[in-house]
């Protein structure tokens, strides 16, 4: 089973509810495991939920097999179409930006 983690920023934009897209995320994945990461598991797509382009959550101890995607704007359908590049091994790095 595929497992997605969510990591989140530190929320210094009160204009974007990032609980509220990573929840988007979560039904749009339903059918994978999607949780908060955490340093003693391995996901195979970490999805990290910033609120501007400084994107300045740290990417230390998170362990990912196939990669990142740092979500700096709402955006659902670019990132998805990044986790589905990560998940196909489309991609030539390993954290994608949308």
């Amino acid at each position: 089973m595929t497992k997605i983690g969510i990591k989140y920023c530190g929320g210094c934009n009160p204009k974007y509810d990032r609980v509220a897209f990573a929840s988007r995320v979560k039904e749009l994945y339903k059918q994978y495991e999607v949780k908060a990461v955490n340093s003693n598991e391995t996901f195979d797509c970490v999805v990290v939920v910033s609120g501007c382009h400084a994107a300045c959550a740290s990417l230390k101890d998170i362990s990912t097999s196939m990669g990142f995607v740092i979500v700096r704007e709402n955006n659902l359908s670019e990132t998805s179409k990044q986790i589905e590049a990560i998940k196909q091994n489309k991609i030539e790095t390993a954290i994608l930006y949308v």
